[in-house]
């Protein structure tokens, strides 16, 4: 199959179409490395009010969870569609191992403050 990458009407292949677990935890960072640089647009989001913040990014987190790969595929040339997963799945194990280590040190934090 030709790699349609890079190109923004590109053929998305079907074995990428699939959620972003990468995306959806970390939509800003994500998007500097796979092509989808509007993403980084959600740093911004810190100056706003928490409601707005709040909205604004789980918003944003579930659309490029849902759509995140088909952005990235034509948004940057990847090598193969190998490549491209191979990358993905990279993003997903640091997202996961980030989250859950945060997830961890925030339990820790409030049993320690509450005395649990």
């Amino acid at each position: 199959a030709q790699n349609t990458s890079g190109r923004a009407k590109g053929k998305i292949p079907s074995s990428i179409k699939r959620w972003n677990w990468a995306a959806f935890l970390y939509p800003q960072v994500w998007g500097l490395f796979s092509g989808v640089p509007f993403a980084t647009l959600l740093f911004a989001v810190a100056f706003l009010p928490s409601t707005a913040k709040f909205l604004i990014l789980l918003s944003a987190s579930l659309f490029l969870g849902f759509k995140g790969n088909e952005l990235a595929w034509r948004g940057k040339k990847w090598r193969s569609v190998e490549h491209f997963n191979s990358f993905q799945q990279q993003w997903t194990s640091w997202s996961v191992r980030l989250s859950a280590a945060i997830g961890a040190i925030l339990i820790i934090f409030i049993f320690t403050q509450t005395g649990g």
